[in-house]
């Protein structure tokens, strides 16, 4: 828990973070090490531990915090998998690092250098594993949701290419 001195800006300024939604605009333009960045960073630590709605620019910050923190204070649990909210962007980042790469022979980098070849199997094994879980979704064309049917069209017109 950040712990921030009191004056009335301060309490003005948390309450309003507190019931706001963060665009990704808002978050990229947070000042580093401020007393806003720490709030929001607080809210957003508290609202993915409870398990509330995040927006998709809310679940990728608090994805980002946890592989920037990941490993800084060894006393912090920090890590994406405590928080549902970080399926998504842990998938989308681990599919941009290897979409190229899938069986893995071939270097693969994220911002902290190589990737070593222990994490690239279990990470490339995760992305078949969703593969897997994602395969009845696009073999069929009548979702409810008209995303999901746009979703399976363009993936097997992707599929059809290669």
């Amino acid at each position: 828990m950040v712990k921030l001195k009191k004056s009335n800006n301060f309490i003005q300024l948390s309450h309003i973070v507190k019931i706001m939604k963060y665009t990704k605009k808002y978050l990229d333009n947070l000042e580093s090490n401020s007393e806003e960045e720490k709030l929001v960073i607080e809210d957003l630590l508290s609202k993915a531990t409870k398990k509330d709605n995040l927006t998709s620019a809310e679940s990728e910050y608090v994805f980002m915090l946890t592989q920037l923190l990941q490993g800084v204070n060894p006393t912090d649990k920090l890590d994406h998998k405590s928080f549902d909210c970080c399926k998504q962007p842990y998938f989308k980042n681990n599919y941009l690092i290897y979409a190229g790469n899938l069986n893995g022979s071939n270097p693969s980098f994220d911002f902290k250098g190589e990737i070593e070849s222990g994490r690239k199997i279990v990470e490339i094994k995760e992305l078949e594993e969703e593969h897997q879980e994602w395969l009845p979704n696009l073999s069929k064309f009548n979702h409810k949701d008209r995303l999901m049917n746009l979703i399976a069209s363009e993936a097997n017109i992707e599929i059809k290419k290669n």
